[in-house]
């Protein structure tokens, strides 16, 4: 019965969120109205049998509830207040409210996820069908009208100076982001073989977004990189924070200012044609089109409205729409009955093209005048709330896939500072901003690691004794299937030089002989242990690293120059030994992976240039660049290059598969034979032929370095769970 009654919510929440893709557009919207209102009754109903079947269970965020409650009741305030006009219109309102606030908000573990999962890629599908019919339009320069009737008229492609495809361009910009985020999110958390579909989609996404000219959308964006840079990016430095803002933000001009100037030379080096249609999509002659000379039709080219310095009419808007809320400030008009006053206070351009269902493109100046200012308290409680719960996880939480799923509230809710489409609005937009809050919240509620003061491992030693206890682990399996392994590295010198780590070390490499290497792979693959995991390309998607890692499960370590989020924990690095012949074809081959591979995962503080700021700014680029790209590609081709080269059939033998490969000079029997030597206090492998190792790669190893160069050159942040 639990079973059935997951699927039924998960297939009502899904229904009622596809129909209101398709209910963007209001020609669509006519015709599944109904459905539209089966749905939230279904939607209403499952989040009842949901909270009652769990309400003892902690699977909600009561504040949130309770605001929400809140709402409801000053919304339902001001139907009983305003019970004289529209009074069944406005209780449907709230049904609609109810069912779109609450989408996400009562929530069961089973079921969130596999939500959020099909509505991106829902998303994802409908925003690339947008995007294609408006591109066509636009590479076509044609238009068309479709007269319904006198009153009502559908158009398609180049009006009043902007690109108008199924929904309205301020709409399709919004819904364009929308599509880009949830895009993210996939590749972030579901990494498979539609990586770089979603990839694809982002660029074409970024093109359509550009040529809708939002101005709102646009300053959202910006807020959304401000608080990127400020939150989520893994740069410590404000400096390097700044260059990286900067860098997107000029960034994003570019590609807007671009796509517009090539869009608007384009559309007007000819005379685009425009179609009109009857109601059964018959073409009519221009001449006896059902709509004379029509504000929309007077200007049928771009003409560059970014860059337009005339305003957009909403300071007028929002004038008139707050004297008309002085008329009723403590219980406001009821929804339904705000348009019926609009002829007091505007004029008749702005009611037929700006104020349609009440829309003063402002949420609290539009929550203000429907529900007075009862209504304004309690909806500015319930943002003021999940502001403060989204920023404390911006500042304390450590999972980068959370803090890039709520960036989605806070650019939407930057929007509605120009729009209203949030509330009061039976639409996808709407609809997916509740489920924002409600999975958001979730999220945040499913982090552990909050209190980053109280979970953060900030001792060096207690740091070294983890690794230690992994690196004890993958010796008693190694033992137990007779496979050779020794020390390397930084902690091969510690423990020749000082019996231990390196004073200044945070980590401990050890080395394998490639047949080893799998060996010791399958088995760690088929062998799952609770407390130690495999961390490998091959068993985990967001892997980005071509050598394995053995992990504790009981820590979380975020690092600051890689992009991706693995799930990492306190961890032993275990490279591979490969054959390496004088195959200069085969070196710059491997180089140019590497070079890719790196460009691909890093962050800006990853690739950072301390002695120039342009080579880091073009480094910056070209991770930006390369980020399109999947880095799963150049680890399985790295590995598979470094696997083509036997041990058994070279005279030279090296860690071929993480640095820049130069001419052979480690001969493979240097790596023969192993023997036990000190380290921490106990006994573990080295190679016999340690000094000859290390003085290749680096020199008299046995001098300490200078005081600056006696630093980690790792970046992380470790937290027990």
């Amino acid at each position: 019965m639990n079973k059935k009654i997951e699927n039924l919510e998960i297939y009502i929440k899904l229904g009622f969120i596809f129909i209101s893709i398709l209910s963007m557009s209001s020609l669509i919207y006519n015709k599944v109205e109904i459905f539209y209102k089966v749905l939230t009754l279904g939607t209403i109903l499952m989040t009842f049998v949901v909270f009652f079947k769990n309400y003892k269970k902690n699977i909600f965020d009561k504040p949130f509830i309770l605001l929400i409650f809140g709402l409801f009741a000053t919304q339902t305030i001001t139907v009983l207040v305003n019970r004289s006009g529209n009074f069944f219109g406005n209780i449907i309102e709230i049904a609609f409210m109810f069912a779109y606030c609450l989408i996400m908000a009562i929530f069961d573990d089973n079921t969130k996820e596999k939500i959020f999962k099909i509505t991106a890629y829902i998303v994802q599908f409908f925003s690339f069908v947008l995007a294609m019919f408006t591109i066509i339009l636009l590479l076509f320069r044609t238009s068309f009208v479709w007269a319904i009737s006198k009153e009502i008229n559908y158009f398609y492609g180049v009006f009043g100076g902007r690109i108008w495809g199924f929904i309205n361009p301020n709409a399709a910009a919004i819904f364009s982001y929308i599509s880009i985020f949830t895009a993210i999110c996939l590749i972030n958390e579901y990494r498979d073989k539609r990586f770089f579909i979603f990839k694809l989609n982002i660029i074409l996404q970024i093109i359509y977004f550009s040529l809708q000219q939002s101005r709102g959308a646009i300053l959202s964006l910006i807020f959304t990189i401000i608080l990127y840079c400020t939150f989520v990016t893994r740069e410590t430095k404000i400096y390097r924070r700044i260059i990286k803002g900067f860098v997107y933000c000029a960034l994003l001009f570019t590609i807007i200012f671009s796509v517009n100037a090539i869009t608007i030379l384009y559309n007007n080096t000819f005379k685009s044609e425009i179609i009109f249609l009857d109601k059964n999509f018959n073409t009519i002659p221009k001449e006896n089109k059902m709509i004379a000379e029509s504000e929309l039709l007077k200007d049928e080219n771009l003409k560059g409205r970014i860059t337009d310095s005339t305003p957009s009419g909403r300071t007028y808007i929002w004038k008139n729409a707050i004297n008309m809320a002085k008329e009723k400030p403590i219980f406001g008009y009821g929804i339904r009955n705000v348009p019926e006053n609009y002829e007091r206070f505007f004029n008749k351009y702005s009611i037929s093209n700006s104020l349609k269902g009440g829309n003063f493109h402002n949420i609290f100046i539009t929550v203000l005048v429907s529900g007075g200012i009862l209504n304004l308290i309690s909806f500015s409680a319930i943002i003021l709330y999940l502001s403060y719960r989204f920023l404390k996880y911006l500042r304390k939480g450590t999972n980068s896939y959370t803090k890039i799923f709520i960036l989605i509230f806070f650019t939407m809710m930057f929007g509605q500072l120009f729009e209203s489409t949030i509330i009061y609005s039976t639409n996808f937009i709407n609809i997916f901003f509740w489920f924002i809050c409600g999975y958001g919240l979730s999220l945040c509620n499913d982090e552990k690691n909050m209190d980053n003061k109280k979970n953060e491992i900030t001792s060096l030693d207690e740091l070294k004794s983890l690794e230690v206890e992994i690196l004890d682990y993958i010796v008693e399996i190694c033992n137990k299937l007779n496979l050779k392994y020794w020390l390397a590295y930084g902690t091969l010198i510690g423990a020749i030089r000082h019996k231990e780590f390196i004073p200044w070390d945070d980590d401990i490499d050890i080395c394998m002989l490639r047949e080893d290497y799998e060996k010791l792979q399958d088995y760690l693959i088929q062998n799952p242990d609770k407390k130690f995991e495999l961390m490998s390309y091959k068993n985990n998607k967001n892997y980005v690293y071509p050598f394995m890692k053995v992990i504790n499960n009981e820590t979380y370590l975020l690092e600051s120059d890689i992009l991706t989020d693995s799930k990492m924990g306190i961890y032993v690095d275990i490279f591979p030994i490969d054959g390496h012949n004088d195959d200069e074809s085969i070196r710059n081959k491997m180089t140019k992976l590497i070079k890719k591979r790196q460009l691909s995962c890093y962050t800006f503080y990853g690739i950072y240039n301390e002695n120039s700021i342009i080579s880091t700014i073009i480094r910056n680029l070209c991770v930006i660049v390369f980020s399109l790209t999947n880095t799963r590609k150049y680890v399985e081709k790295i590995d598979k290059l470094a696997m083509s080269r036997k041990v058994e059939n070279s005279e030279f033998a090296d860690y071929v598969i993480c640095k820049d490969m130069k001419k052979p000079v480690m001969k493979k029997e240097w790596f023969d034979k192993t023997m036990n030597h000190e380290f921490c206090g106990k006994m573990y492998k080295v190679p016999v032929e340690y000094d000859k190792i290390l003085r290749t790669d680096y020199g008299d190893y046995m001098q300490l370095p200078p005081l600056d160069k006696q630093v980690t050159h790792h970046s992380f942040k470790v937290w027990k769970k």
